[in-house]
């Protein structure tokens, strides 16, 4: 543990002087790191997805904070236009416009 602890250290300590103080340009690997940081992917996941979706998400230049927000915004923007087109999520927009669910309230508690 105290080994693990020792690398993690040094690691952070390299990362830190090298891209936060000497303001470095990130090389290949830590691209690569902050991507999948920042996709919340783990390294199994990341190499899960393949290699023509990983260079996708690099050609994005998703370690950058502003490109990042884009892709989350256009991923959300995809996702309700899916949601929209869904036949479920349109008849749960009619039930819930027409009566909704049950809510209970704290008078009908007691």
């Amino acid at each position: 543990l105290s080994w693990t602890c020792f690398i993690w250290s040094r690691w952070m300590l390299n990362w830190a002087v090298k891209y936060w103080l000497l303001r470095r340009p990130y090389d290949e690997e830590a691209q690569i790191f902050v991507t999948r940081r920042r996709l919340k992917m783990s390294e199994s996941e990341w190499d899960y997805v393949g290699t023509e979706q990983q260079a996708k998400f690099l050609s994005q230049k998703l370690w950058i904070k502003e490109n990042y927000q884009k892709f989350l915004a256009d991923q959300e923007e995809a996702s309700r236009i899916r949601a929209a087109e869904n036949t479920d999520s349109k008849r749960y927009r009619r039930y819930a416009k027409r009566s909704g669910p049950a809510s209970v309230n704290l008078e009908d508690l007691f």
